[in-house]
């Protein structure tokens, strides 16, 4: 039996050396113009520019890369200013994301950090429970990196940051309150169908299987039952322009399942009530330019 194992991880340590004998650096920068910031079945904003950039190395079945994501664009598409309903004022929403990919034979295993610019420090999540900055870890598995198969399946939990609630405690009592995390999950099911003519459309399903307090209002944040928020499509026509430059378009709509009625449905309304979860039907068009 230890024969056997010291021959598995021999063989595992001979194909991993031969992968990175063949290891080449690998560099990306990209952007993207878009009507709405969406986010795992959620509008965060209005028109915004999503700039790219990462670094890292390649081989045959492994990968690494580090790199940052960034969002400068408007809460809201109608740009307004309701001194009488503040609630409808569009006001600037930036964003910055630092993440980390390591990939090998298809499976993916990341971490992400996420930053609002709300005047509070960059990493205040990891010493703060509820830090308005918040840090996942991601796993996942693509099909496309080792056959010609388009299936993904990818899963995010929150592990620091805003992401959980105080419990409630005796007023008359000094005490601190205790915080309990959440650890929100969100897990995504999507396929990429290579089309004729350099168009890709992509449709997807997303739940979160616990608590959604990143996923849902504050009504039922800590309703701890499977909730399927993003059903969606997206069609990408692409051109490549030489080796290393391409620009594509592309169109994408989706739907929140989670607690949806016909009292909520509703597209395109302004006003702060939209933002995350408020609304359930959500679309844009967007413009990318990519050099590698």
């Amino acid at each position: 039996m230890m024969k056997k194992i010291y021959a598995i991880a021999l063989a595992c340590f001979l194909s991993m050396g031969s992968a990175m004998a063949q290891v080449e650096f690998a560099w990306g920068v990209s952007a993207d113009v878009v009507s709405s910031y969406l986010w795992r079945g959620q509008y965060l904003g209005g028109l915004s520019f999503q700039p790219e950039v990462s670094v890292g190395f390649e081989a045959e079945h492994l990968s690494l890369s580090v790199g940052a994501w960034g969002n400068v664009g408007a809460s809201d598409w109608k740009f307004s200013k309701n001194n009488a309903d503040p609630a409808n004022n569009t006001y600037l929403v930036p964003e910055l994301d630092l993440f980390l990919d390591f990939g090998f034979y298809g499976f993916h295993l990341g971490a992400t950090h996420y930053f609002y610019f709300d005047g509070s420090p960059f990493f205040n999540g990891f010493k703060n429970p509820n830090g308005t900055s918040q840090t996942e870890v991601s796993l996942g598995y693509h099909f496309a990196d080792e056959f010609d198969f388009g299936l993904y399946v990818d899963a995010y939990t929150m592990i620091l940051g805003d992401d959980g609630e105080y419990e409630a405690t005796n007023m008359m009592l000094p005490t601190t309150p205790k915080y309990n995390r959440n650890f929100s999950t969100y897990i995504e099911l999507g396929y990429e169908i290579e089309l004729p003519l350099a168009f890709t459309l992509t449709p997807a399903i997303g739940l979160t299987p616990n608590k959604v307090s990143l996923y849902a209002d504050d009504a039922w944040s800590s309703a701890a039952k499977v909730g399927f928020t993003n059903l969606s499509l997206r069609l990408d026509k692409a051109w490549e322009l030489g080796d290393h430059t391409s620009i594509s378009v592309f169109a994408m709509g989706c739907v929140n399942l989670y607690d949806i009625n016909k009292s909520n449905i509703w597209f395109n309304e302004s006003g702060e009530n939209k933002i995350n979860s408020g609304q359930k039907l959500n679309g844009c068009i967007g413009f990318n330019v990519s050099f590698e």
